[in-house]
């Protein structure tokens, strides 16, 4: 059994939003409005969040792994970047995501992610069980892919916020993939004004497709659940953790844990543990 430290499983999640109205202000209303009646494709009254989060190592925005159900407000812009350092016996690997996404109306949200991997060895696992080959001298690939996201049901009463979204990569043939996913959020409210303000629960399913000669590491096919919570404390921050299941040939049960920091005048900042599932150790960047 691995002995896992901090410094294993550690990596640094920075993410910046520039977009001056991208969250809006939380704390001036509970995310259950007022509605008797089960509507769809909803507009936003001015104090709504739902779960929005910020850009994930999936791209769209979400917890640190998965994406979430919130999408922007009509109108509302945001650009975001995540860095994360992967660290395994045979590879350091950087990851690099840049998501632009905008709001079209209140409930639909599309954008676009670019994504680039670089590994400074030149030694691979192919997979779980083989031995390590010899590649080329570190390398970097890349990949863009468009992403939209349709908010279906608000967080109001007692039914959860409900969306549906997907985005299909195009570049380098290991990054090459299709994923569509359904995402839930329900927020309650402790304290509006105290300390422990209110606590959200997540939950998903995303279903990849993927060619598997292109990235033997990955199943062709693969569903993956994943379930989530979130804390919010003052001054707009957010603790957060997710747990998912394995894909069919990853090594650990994905996770992470870690903080974000959500301010209403548009910026954020991510700081967050994980293993996403298929890495022998993780490390700071």
């Amino acid at each position: 059994m691995r002995n896992w430290t901090p410094s294993h499983i550690l990596t640094l999640t920075l993410t910046t939003c520039l977009v001056m109205t991208l969250y809006g202000d939380v704390s001036a209303g509970e995310a259950g409005n007022v509605g008797s009646t089960l509507s769809f494709f909803q507009d936003n009254d001015a104090d709504y969040v739902g779960g929005r989060g910020l850009i994930t190592a999936e791209g769209p925005s979400g917890m640190y792994l998965n994406p979430t159900s919130g999408t922007l407000a009509k109108g509302q812009f945001t650009a975001q970047f995540f860095s994360s350092g992967l660290e395994d016996n045979f590879n350091n690997t950087g990851y690099y995501n840049a998501l632009l996404s905008y709001g079209v109306t209140d409930w639909f949200e599309v954008g676009a992610v670019g994504y680039v991997r670089d590994l400074d060895r030149n030694i691979v696992v192919l997979n779980a069980s083989s031995e390590p080959v010899l590649q080329p001298n570190g390398h970097s690939t890349a990949a863009a892919w468009p992403m939209a996201r349709i908010l279906i049901l608000k967080d109001e009463q007692w039914w959860p916020e409900f969306s549906i979204g997907g985005y299909a990569s195009i570049g380098h043939d290991s990054l090459d993939k299709a994923t569509i996913f359904g995402a839930a959020y329900k927020r309650f409210v402790i304290q509006p004004k105290g300390f422990l303000r209110s606590i959200g629960f997540h939950t998903g399913v995303r279903q990849l497709w993927q060619d598997s000669d292109a990235s033997a590491q990955r199943s062709a096919v693969d569903l993956v659940g994943y379930f989530g919570g979130e804390i919010e404390l003052p001054n707009h921050l957010y603790l957060v953790s997710e747990v998912g299941t394995k894909e069919d040939d990853a090594r650990f049960v994905p996770f992470s844990v870690g903080a974000q920091l959500r301010l209403p005048q548009g910026y954020g900042l991510s700081l967050a543990a994980l293993q996403p599932g298929d890495q022998r150790t993780v490390a700071l960047p």
